[in-house]
């Protein structure tokens, strides 16, 4: 566990504490982040000028492989540049985690940012499964797989939770925050919030049903269902020795989840990992290890 979090996880027992120690943290922080907050507005602005003038469609080289995606919107364009949360900064380091015939699920797969390079890491011996509710971020991602000439993906526009039936999911259109939950505290800012049914399935039962085998990686970035989906997993399955989260600790802390890494940790170790690298304060790989 990083440093960071350790002492997040010690000072949140006490709460006004942490609030004190937070907001002085900002404090300091002030400045740096008001150089970043600019620097980022420059990249945003020119990434914009170049979603028009390119038509959406972007080369970037993610882990080694040169692909192509077709943006959604202007704003999706300076993420795939940029990561969301800077992912691009530790693609490396993850994706030496998968190699050649491994199957990897991609849960939340938006428009294939991590679906592609999973995809050409994984080659003809191994199989991506991509789950993606989302109708806009389904089709971008069909899309982008075309693009890229790759054929071993397989696609679901269902959710994965903690149960197989009906579940109901909601959009919001300006944002990148789609969830199983009405709640959020990142709204659109028009206000709109379109609630849908969509099948959801546990990772239990998927692999029951045959409608993919026990993986060997799994990511998950899902707005704060990442415990409804580990807790779909009751199995200690061999083969599954990489687990990749997002964790997303406002979204959590809606359901009255007051220590998410603490909490998903808890999860992780009962279904049997037992080691924890976090590459930044919201992404987590958990590992088996001796």
């Amino acid at each position: 566990m990083s440093f960071k979090v350790q002492i997040k996880k010690k000072l949140r027992k006490n709460l006004f504490f942490f609030n004190i120690i937070l907001f002085l943290y900002k404090l300091v922080n002030f400045p740096k982040n008001l150089f970043k907050k600019f620097k980022s507005l420059s990249i945003k602005k020119k990434a914009f000028q170049e979603y028009e003038r390119n038509s959406g469609i972007l080369k970037i080289n993610y882990a080694g492989y040169d692909l192509k995606f077709k943006a959604i919107s202007a704003k999706n364009y300076y993420h795939l540049i940029t990561g969301s949360q800077n992912e691009h900064l530790f693609f490396k380091k993850l994706f030496n985690k998968i190699s050649d015939g491994m199957v990897v699920y991609d849960i939340g797969g938006h428009v294939g940012m991590y679906t592609l390079p999973f995809a050409k890491i994984v080659g003809k011996n191994g199989k991506v499964f991509v789950f993606e509710p989302d109708k806009n971020g389904y089709e971008a991602i069909k899309v982008n797989l075309d693009l890229n000439n790759i054929e071993n993906v397989k696609l679901f526009d269902c959710a994965m939770s903690d149960k197989s039936d009906l579940a109901e999911f909601f959009l919001r259109p300006d944002k990148d925050t789609h969830s199983l939950f009405e709640e959020t505290l990142a709204p659109s800012k028009t206000g709109a919030q379109k609630k849908i049914n969509v099948q959801s399935y546990t990772i239990d039962d998927l692999i029951l049903r045959k409608l993919a085998p026990p993986p060997n990686f799994i990511k998950i970035d899902t707005e704060g269902a990442e415990l409804k989906i580990l807790n779909g997993i009751k199995k200690n399955y061999s083969s599954l020795n990489y687990i990749f989260i997002e964790i997303h600790p406002n979204a959590l802390k809606l359901e009255n989840i007051l220590n998410p890494e603490e909490k998903v940790e808890e999860k992780l170790k009962e279904i049997g990992f037992n080691k924890f690298e976090y590459y930044d304060n919201i992404h987590l790989l958990a590992m088996k290890g001796d």
